[in-house]
């Protein structure tokens, strides 16, 4: 849980964003990496 914290932190310093917005793109870039990993869309 604190490595993905640490992950959403450093987005929201990074693209200077809210900490909302940053898990919310942490979380669909997740999503898409495990699809992707499982090969469901190309």
């Amino acid at each position: 849980m604190t490595k993905a914290f640490k992950k959403t932190l450093v987005r929201s310093q990074r693209d200077k964003i809210n900490m909302r917005t940053a898990a919310l793109i942490e979380g669909i870039d997740r999503v898409a990496m495990a699809k992707l990993s499982r090969g469901l869309f190309p």
